[in-house]
């Protein structure tokens, strides 16, 4: 698996070249299976923690009938699995905008597998929900699944990243460039249902980031984009390249990022489990263009504050500090418990040496991309460094740029 993002037993049977776990792979999915049974991310995520668990007792069933009399004992791990997952279907909501792209293609993959093996799996249970969240027909045959994308996202999301943080265009337009010149035709041929909204909001950003750094942007494009199933976050990154030219989108996508707020404090997004996140991303691109967006985003991020100065979803991070300490930097802390919450964050971030790396992000399963969270990280270091310059203190940062 590439070092530069966390495995998982999805994309370790995915990747499988010949149909079969070796020994190392078998022991790997043995050791990482959590005590109830389930494969998956370290925060339970039910679409997450129903493919990998499938997708590992699939893959060790397969593996045990090919040559039972080699190898450990799987049959423990397999019961546990198939005892999960008849309890844990209920948690997959057809309404969650985070579900997984293709969820439902590679469940039903893994279904098919799993018949084939005479698993005592709840069939009815799972053709019910793969029907509920059916993106396109499936081959009854079709036994490969998708690894999806992640590696070839990962410098993108590293240079947003980064430039949402403002740290200047130019260090960031070599690895921008090489991503090469957007068409848009991806959205001409992609339905939203079938991953659409993956590439309109990869098309967006790719636009936001050439014209953050000075590239030739091609506005007609844009145009594409709003009609397309595109997240306002990110739309309002590519209006903004040109704001005269597109003041009366811009003026609208504004409004709905305001209608999308929960509770008028925070939002949440499909590509990633946490709203520190998403809320970072809204307020960064609102940033200057409309300040009726924050609500009450700054109570809600001083009321979610931990002890040790970290949030998060699922217990305190390093990513969602970053995001946080990097929200409140963006609306210009003026306050005194403002300017604490944020010393109190960088201090949880300036003390972080290697904690596990928390699968947030959203792909065909949840992933940790270690190059786009420490860019979060170096980020939020550029942007506090800054803030202190601006408030007459001394300082020191480090800036790397996207892709190293």
């Amino acid at each position: 698996m590439p070092e530069h993002t966390t495995s998982s037993a999805f994309r370790t049977v995915a990747a499988l070249t010949d149909g079969h776990l070796d020994p190392l792979q078998t022991g790997w999915l043995l050791d990482t299976q959590h005590r109830h049974g389930s494969w998956g991310g370290a925060i339970p995520f039910a679409p997450d923690r129903c493919l990998n668990t499938l997708a590992a007792v699939v893959a060790l069933t397969e593996a045990d009938r090919a040559d039972p009399d080699d190898g450990p004992d799987v049959l423990p791990a397999t019961h546990a699995g198939v005892a999960y997952l008849w309890n844990a279907l209920s948690g997959v909501r057809e309404d969650d905008p985070r579900r997984p792209p293709h969820f439902a293609t590679h469940l039903s993959i893994l279904l098919h597998r799993a018949r084939e093996l005479n698993l005592p799996l709840p069939y009815p249970n799972l053709a019910d929900l793969v029907a509920t969240h059916c993106e396109k027909p499936l081959a009854p045959n079709d036994s490969s699944l998708c690894l999806g994308t992640v590696e070839e996202l990962e410098t993108l999301w590293t240079a947003l990243t980064l430039a949402r943080s403002e740290v200047p265009g130019e260090l960031l337009r070599q690895s921008v460039a090489a991503l090469g010149v957007p068409s848009g035709d991806g959205l001409a041929n992609t339905s939203a249902g079938a991953g659409g909204g993956a590439e309109a909001d990869r098309l967006a950003i790719l636009l936001a980031l050439r014209g953050y750094c000075g590239l030739p942007v091609d506005q007609d494009l844009i145009g594409l984009l709003t009609s397309s199933d595109v997240d306002p976050i990110h739309l309002i990154g590519a209006l903004a390249t040109d704001p005269g030219r597109h003041s009366a989108a811009l003026a609208d996508v504004l409004g709905q990022l305001r209608d999308h707020r929960s509770e008028s404090a925070y939002w949440q997004h499909r590509w990633h489990l946490s709203p520190y996140h998403a809320t970072w991303l809204a307020l960064a691109a609102a940033d200057g263009l409309d300040d009726g967006v924050r609500g009450d985003a700054v109570d809600w991020l001083m009321s979610t504050q931990r002890a040790d100065g970290s949030w998060g979803v699922g217990g305190g991070t390093v990513e969602e500090t970053a995001y946080a300490v990097s929200s409140l930097l963006a609306m210009a802390p003026g306050s005194l418990v403002m300017r604490q919450a944020v010393a109190m964050g960088m201090d949880h971030l300036e003390a972080w040496r290697n904690e596990p790396w928390p699968e947030l992000w959203v792909g065909a399963v949840l992933f940790a991309p270690r190059r786009v969270v420490r860019a979060a990280v170096l980020g939020a270091r550029y942007r506090y460094s800054r803030w202190l310059g601006e408030q007459g203190a001394e300082h020191s940062c480090e800036v790397l740029p996207a892709g190293q």
